[in-house]
């Protein structure tokens, strides 16, 4: 259902594009290696049999460092590190909070449909991981991500970024201290929030 919703949204914020490029906002210039950063919330879940009357998602704080090359001024690469900690609250109040963490390291392609603004889309692809500290029960599988955000310069080669990201994984195997117990998962997560980029 989610990977439904994801196509939704999308064929809905395309037909945007040609309408905010018309926006004055002057563009970031885009040369050489860049790096940047940011924060902000995230929503994350953990699907699986084993997890089907869980069903909601897990808000905490996340973040993000990239860093890579401009190719052209319309397309950059990149490698993106994001991270995400948040708990859930156990449905027996005797027991403690769980704690979870969620990271992820991928190949990243940004690109920018007009060299005149500063909005980007982006894809990528890498591995994902996931931790509930509780039972130490953790999940890693390759997954993708997709967003979108907007470059505004602020200074020389530095731009403040308003972004929104999603995230998702393929099936793996889940462990429970390490061992595999039989049951498989995936991950999930949806990001908002402000970076900086330095060209």
């Amino acid at each position: 259902m989610s990977r439904v919703f994801v196509v939704l949204i999308g064929l809905m914020v395309l037909p945007s594009v040609g309408v905010v490029a018309q926006i004055t906002i002057p563009a970031p210039r885009h040369h050489g290696f860049w790096v940047g950063g940011g924060l902000g919330y995230a929503a994350t879940k953990l699907s699986g049999d084993v997890f089907r009357n869980e069903g909601s998602r897990i808000g905490g704080l996340s973040g993000y460092l990239r860093v890579g090359y401009t190719l052209t001024p319309s397309f950059l690469l990149g490698a993106e590190i994001d991270a995400w900690g948040g708990s859930a609250e156990p449905e027996d109040p005797a027991n403690d909070t769980v704690g979870r963490f969620m990271g992820s390291a991928m190949a990243v392609g940004y690109w920018y449909p007009s060299t005149r603004m500063g909005l980007y889309l982006k894809a990528g692809a890498g591995m994902v991981s996931y931790r509930a500290d509780g039972d130490v029960l953790t999940v890693r599988s390759f997954g993708g991500t997709v967003g979108a955000g907007f470059e505004v310069p602020v200074a020389n080669n530095i731009s403040l970024v308003p972004f929104v990201n999603y995230l998702d994984s393929a099936s793996g195997e889940l462990k429970l201290d390490g061992d595999p117990i039989d049951q498989f998962g995936s991950v999930s997560m949806w990001q908002l929030g402000v970076g900086a980029t330095w060209h």
